[in-house]
């Protein structure tokens, strides 16, 4: 048990220094990781679009057949579109967030001041003008608002890895003490 434990606690901190390098590249070279990071899905698009095609040849896929291969074919172009056209997908992502932010809001204040709401509509009121104001701000800058996101994604991803490591050392310790 022991030696598993002092895995884990390696493992983990494996896991924690690789957060950190993100953190750190995400941080201090945005454009580059939206960029990789608009490419990463556009592979994983494409390989989920070849399996939802194989999955409609299967015998069991028969029921969704006509479903999946639209899906395999929709997610094998849009990959393409995406590692072909790089900056023009991440500016399509920040519009869709963008009109996304702003209708969740207008729902968030409708709810907030609809006749049934359950918890604080002060609350549920703030989040949905935060939402709105989010959603302006990506659809007037979404340059800026791609690359703040990217910031603020990397700052997590730091300190995560950060408490990572800091958890694995622990487990190292405990593991040694016990």
């Amino acid at each position: 048990m022991l030696d598993f434990v002092k895995r884990s606690g390696t493992m983990i901190i494996i896991s924690g220094v690789i957060s950190i390098i993100f953190g750190l590249l995400a941080t201090f070279s945005p454009i580059s990781t939206i960029f990789a990071l608009v490419v990463l899905w556009g592979i994983y698009a494409i390989a989920d679009g070849v399996m939802a095609l194989v999955t409609a040849f299967q015998p069991s896929g028969q029921r969704a057949k006509g479903w999946l291969i639209a899906l395999g074919i929709i997610g094998i172009l849009a990959g393409l579109f995406v590692i072909f056209q790089p900056f023009a997908s991440t500016v399509a992502f920040v519009w869709i967030l963008a009109i996304w932010l702003v209708l969740r809001g207008i729902v968030s204040l409708i709810s907030a001041f609809g006749p049934v709401t359950k918890g604080s509509r002060w609350l549920i009121g703030i989040t949905g003008a935060l939402f709105v104001i989010a959603g302006i701000v990506f659809l007037f800058n979404p340059g800026s608002a791609a690359l703040g996101f990217t910031v603020f994604l990397g700052i997590f991803a730091l300190a995560w890895g950060i408490f990572q490591v800091v958890f694995g050392i622990r487990v190292h310790k405990e593991a040694k003490q016990g």
